[in-house]
């Protein structure tokens, strides 16, 4: 039966300190075992309600014994692990000698409930070594068919396939082409998604995606009439490892168009690789569907930086509040100047330069709509803040226009979305006016260029802008594309204008050293033997907390917080503790581009180290645990509510110390 301690660790990221209870315990030799490393998986998913077969290949996996999914919804089965041979092993003793350190392939047989939820499902293995890094299992509700066994090298004998469908297939050779058929209506839009894997991207999978019209010639052939073309790869990540950041592995990598015929007929879609190269790993799945059905997104959304996709709604200023470093909340319009909890609070402002205290902002969004025309200023839709903008670039050169008034000096953040297209497709662009026309922010800035020493000026845009407003009176925003090519009903945007909310975004969790200290794959899992430890790497972003600015204005205050918190580890098994720690995160040289006014764009970075330790006593698992990870933000003088921070596999196993206790497994 398993059974859980909750062992609780607090420290504040500015008060570190690496326990001396480990000092003594650092001549223990290292432990013996080697941690399991998946590599790729074939066929990638299936439908939910069914079962399939799959092969698993990487390394240190002999004696793989289960699998470990993120909901109960799977029941999956280790049916066979073997080695792989190597092409030149054959009569190579020393090859053999060392087959443990080769290759292995897994098959598992995975049942499917049939209410299990669409879109990618992380899979790990469990061997001797613990747990392994995940794969994803992509999960569809349309029909999931295998890619024809007979060869489709050619239009001729192109695969036939019916909309929606997702078909399983693979470029496993040098040159392959795999065509597949399709009968579309005049005016079906149909979207085209491939799907693969960041572990295949890393050894160079790039796929290619055509769509073809047939048409007859007066000689009776065929012949092929490019319709469209998409090579476009969505959630690349390029990090080294021990770099803070999504750590390789945790985004499905895909790539898609929509296109609309513009007569019934048959068409041919082309699946290649770039360069036409092919591996047996080179997994994909194709799936076409109905551009008006219901898609989840597979891309993982983010709090900062360049991504228009995360989710802007009415309850965002609430979700902020519930991750708040600060005391200073906005006041409820109906409570009559009085603070959101009914109480009066003299603390209650929105702190500004010498000392004013302008009148607080309300809680509560109002939803605005865009009116046509509305491209130029005096035609401009007047909103109350805070407000929640909802508009279309619907052609090129469009321009909308938003005007709003402030009645004191406040600090205001600007945050767009983009819930149709994405950059590079609708990349939008906002400028704030005053009442004279002049601009005050926007959110294509410039950075400097160490290199170019003046000559040429290289510019970013963020999705996020936080501002000054130090003057009461009447601004505009103005909406478009970054460029004036693209328009369409699809770049809709939302744009909220609210109360600046210092508060915790996003959260990174590692596991790895710095770069060539550690070449483990996906850090973000734990295995222990008896008597050892190893660290977490924890980075938050601390947003809209400057508190002192410097700029051609003076010195401005806006006191709000230092940003100081309590971490947590939850779940720990007995015979393992959660230790504060100390250590070098990051050696870099100076950047190559430093950004502008960075405290407008850009969030304050913390970290912290956290050790994890399995005691002497501690017993051998034979699953391992999920460690919950929770951070506190302390505002004033007292703990905020609790933010999940991650949720992190953890494995005691057996070392060159450790020593298992039979029918005492700890786990699921």
């Amino acid at each position: 039966m398993a059974f859980h301690r909750f062992n609780r660790f607090m420290v504040g990221l500015f008060l570190l300190s690496l326990a001396a209870g480990l000092a003594a315990g650092a001549d223990r030799p290292k432990p013996s075992y080697s941690e399991p490393e998946l590599h790729t998986l074939v066929p990638l998913g299936g439908r939910a309600g069914s079962s399939l077969e799959i092969e698993v290949r990487g390394k240190f996996l002999a004696g793989a014994h289960a699998a470990w999914m993120d909901h109960d919804a799977f029941d999956v089965r280790v049916k066979s692990v073997e080695p792989v041979a190597a092409p030149d092993a054959e009569g190579d003793e020393k090859a053999k000698s060392k087959k443990d350190d080769g290759e292995y392939q897994v098959r598992l047989q995975i049942d499917i409930a049939s209410d299990a939820p669409p879109g990618p499902h992380p899979l790990r293995l469990v061997a001797a070594g613990g747990v392994s890094n995940r794969l994803y299992l992509q999960i569809h509700q349309d029909p999931v068919i295998a890619e024809s066994s007979q060869p489709h090298q050619e239009p001729a004998t192109a695969q036939p396939v019916a909309v929606p469908v997702v078909v399983n297939g693979t470029i496993s050779r040098q040159g392959e082409l795999d065509y597949y058929s399709l009968e579309a209506s005049k005016g079906q839009e149909v979207a085209f998604e491939v799907i693969f894997s960041h572990e295949t991207l890393t050894k160079g999978f790039r796929p290619q995606l055509r769509i073809y019209e047939t048409a007859g010639s007066w000689l009776g052939s065929r012949k092929l009439t490019q319709l469209a073309f998409h090579s476009e790869v969505h959630g690349e990540i390029n990090l080294s490892p021990g770099e803070a950041g999504p750590p390789i592995g945790t985004t499905p990598v895909n790539s898609g168009l929509k296109y609309r015929f513009g007569k019934a007929g048959r068409y041919l879609v082309e699946v290649a690789s770039e360069r036409f190269q092919g591996k047996p790993e080179y997994a994909y799945q194709l799936r076409m569907a109905p551009a008006g059905a219901d898609y989840q997104s597979r891309l993982k959304d983010s709090e900062w930086g360049r991504s228009f996709t995360r989710r802007i709604g009415a309850d965002r200023l609430e979700a902020l509040w519930a991750r708040t470093v600060t005391s200073n909340r906005p006041t409820d319009p109906g409570a009559e100047g009085q603070p959101a909890s009914g109480r009066p609070d003299p603390e209650t402002a929105y702190d500004n330069q010498q000392g004013k205290r302008p009148a607080p902002i309300p809680n509560r969004v109002t939803h605005w709509t865009e009116k046509e025309p509305n491209d130029e200023s005096g035609r401009a839709t007047e909103v109350a803040l805070p407000g929640l903008i909802q508009g279309t670039i619907d052609r090129p050169g469009d321009v909308d226009t938003y005007r709003f008034k402030l009645s004191s000096a406040q600090r205001l953040a600007f945050e767009i979305q983009t819930p149709g297209l994405s950059p590079p497709h609708f990349t939008p662009r906002f400028e704030i006016r005053d009442a004279a026309g002049r601009s005050m922010v926007t959110n294509l800035h410039k950075v400097n260029s160490t290199l170019s020493e003046g000559q040429w000026v290289v510019k970013d845009i963020e999705s996020k802008v936080i501002e000054t407003f130090d003057q009461e009176g009447e601004y505009t925003v103005e909406v478009r594309d970054v460029t004036s090519r693209n328009g369409s009903p699809e770049c809709r945007y939302r744009l909220l204008i609210r109360p600046q909310i210092p508060h915790l975004g996003q959260f990174t969790v590692e596991t790895l050293k710095r770069g060539t200290e550690d070449r483990r794959v996906d850090p973000l899992r734990i295995n222990l033997a008896a008597g050892e430890a190893k660290t977490l790497i924890i980075t938050a972003r601390v947003e809209e907390i400057d508190a002192r600015i410097t700029d051609s204005l003076g010195e401005r205050a806006f006191d709000w917080g230092t940003g100081e918190m309590i971490l947590q580890a939850e779940g720990l098994p007995p015979g393992v503790q959660a230790l504060p720690g100390t250590g070098i995160l990051k050696i870099k040289g100076k950047p190559r581009y430093q950004t502008i006014r960075k405290y407008n764009y850009l969030p304050d970075v913390l970290q912290a180290v956290m050790v994890i330790h399995a005691e002497d006593s501690a017993r051998v698992m034979a699953l391992p645990e999920s460690v919950r990870l929770t951070a506190r933000p302390l505002i004033g003088s007292r703990p905020g509510p609790v933010i999940p921070v991650a949720e992190v596999p953890l494995m005691v196993v057996a070392g060159s110390e450790a020593k298992a206790v039979p029918g005492e497994a700890v786990g699921e």
